[in-house]
């Protein structure tokens, strides 16, 4: 058997790890055109159960995939919840789920967590997120056999025009992110997602060790999880990486860093820490479903499997569902957590376009 996989983002790295390890002939084909260079958040402090059920799956994941590589890719993090106390209900709601998934969660003082808050916001301090190393991962894949530099272009339901030539496979598994729609599109089918584009600012700021999820300020601020973490942490200090900011792109070939989410973050991260520098932007492409929660599916008979609309939270639930995959290919039917996110669900049809400034995994929403 030999499967190929479009795309070795997050997921398709993910993916073609676990076949591997299942020994199936797997070739990845990827431009490398865009590839995020630090590590990211795997999170269980989400909104809703089957996506903490996948993000707990997804850890598992990570954990046989550090055995393979024979590397520890999970570093645990504590992390700062700031809401409203308007949400308050909603994330009482939530701890219990946290906590049974092995992320314990209480309200604490904002005071005792060194940013700060302000009139009718609360803390939660949460004890068992991950920065996942996720650059070691698909450095791996693509210094690994059958990895195959450059664009694809998706023949039929079995081939895969690439600059090796026709690659054949049994199956031919999409996992393109903001290119899935423009994959799939030639081949005359259409899916309901949404490219964007997503933007993260890097900053100095004053020593920062925890993930903070702001619900209040609408933004999100963590530690780069990178070697010299240590040496700016001697002088009091950190770099960090703070966004996001969601914006539609009509050319997913040029894009930058918007001038109003740099001014925005980086006021945010002020009212949260005090003194702030920036120093660098970065952007990517997301995509998301109308629904906003992730998408998989496959096509034709089961040889044309799509795996993508991770509005951005890839890194917390996309393990489990390239899992998933594996199981489907191996097996040929789906397992149950993964009945929520098929795409079955949208045989009635969906919106033409949908608000790219909502995520899954946002509270208080």
């Amino acid at each position: 058997m030999r499967v190929v996989i479009v795309g070795a983002g997050v997921v398709g790295s993910v993916l073609s790890l676990l076949l591997r390890m299942d020994g199936i002939d797997t070739v990845i084909v990827d431009p490398d055109v865009r590839r995020p260079g630090v590590p990211l958040i795997h999170s269980k402090l989400l909104r809703f159960k089957e996506d903490i059920e996948l993000a707990s799956i997804s850890e598992d994941v990570y954990r046989k995939i550090s055995d393979f590589l024979g590397v520890e890719l999970l570093r645990p993090m504590e992390s700062i919840t700031i809401i409203r106390e308007d949400c308050k209900n909603e994330v009482d709601g939530l701890i219990p789920l946290w906590s049974s998934v092995g992320s314990k969660a209480d309200y604490v003082d904002c005071k005792d967590l060194g940013v700060r808050v302000y009139d009718g916001e609360l803390c939660v301090l949460g004890n068992g997120d991950n920065l996942v190393n996720i650059p070691r991962v698909i450095n791996y894949v693509r210094r690994s056999e059958g990895y195959i530099r450059g664009y694809a272009h998706v023949k039929d339901t079995h081939s895969v025009l690439t600059r090796a030539g026709l690659v054949k496979g049994d199956f031919i598994i999409i996992t393109g992110g903001a290119w899935n729609k423009t994959i799939l599109s030639e081949l005359g089918i259409k899916v309901p997602l949404q490219p964007y584009k997503c933007q993260a600012l890097g900053l100095l700021t004053k020593r920062l060790t925890r993930i903070v999820y702001d619900y209040s300020l609408d933004f999100y601020l963590r530690p780069v999880g990178l070697w010299f973490d240590g040496l700016t942490s001697l002088v009091g200090l950190s770099l960090v990486a703070a966004g996001d900011g969601n914006s539609i792109v009509e050319d997913l070939n040029n894009a930058s860093v918007d001038d109003w989410f740099k001014e925005e973050i980086i006021r945010k991260v002020r009212a949260r820490l005090g003194w702030a520098v920036s120093i660098t932007s970065n952007y990517g492409f997301c995509e998301l479903t109308p629904d906003t929660k992730p998408l998989i599916g496959a096509f034709e008979s089961g040889g044309l499997v799509l795996l993508g609309g991770f509005d951005g939270y890839g890194a917390e639930v996309g393990p489990a569902l390239a899992l998933a995959v594996k199981d489907f290919i191996i097996r040929g039917s789906w397992p149950s957590y993964v009945r929520p996110y098929l795409i079955d669900r949208f045989l009635n049809g969906w919106p033409e376009s949908w608000d790219v400034d909502v995520e899954a995994h946002e509270l208080c929403r």
